[in-house]
């Protein structure tokens, strides 16, 4: 595999999501509110996962938290596109417009 099949599958996916927006609204709002009060993925966890599960899944968003963030900076990727290189991943780097959806960087903020 060689990083680019998927190159745009995102985009088109969301192309054709009227609600498209309304998730990324969703999922910034989420990463938010887990910001300020982390002890919300217990309550979560406790609807959706086993008792036994529930606080590592607790433990893992309060960990992770700070790493909460809804916008993808060109540094980021650049950064990613070098890693994949180096690996053997990717043989180019892929533009920052093709791996993220930059048509809601907006939302990102909100």
């Amino acid at each position: 595999m060689n990083g680019n099949d998927d190159r745009g599958l995102v985009d088109d996916l969301l192309a054709g999501d009227p609600k498209a927006a309304a998730a990324v609204r969703a999922i910034v709002k989420t990463q938010k509110a887990l910001r300020v009060e982390p002890a919300l993925a217990l309550k979560v966890g406790e609807r959706r996962f086993s008792p036994e599960a529930a606080p590592l899944i607790a433990s893992v968003v309060e960990r992770d938290v700070p790493f909460y963030q809804p916008a993808i900076s060109e540094e980021d990727i650049a950064r990613l596109n070098g890693f994949a290189r180096s690996v053997g991943i990717l043989g180019a780097s892929v533009p920052y417009e093709q791996v993220v959806a930059v048509r809601f960087r907006d939302l990102w903020a909100a």
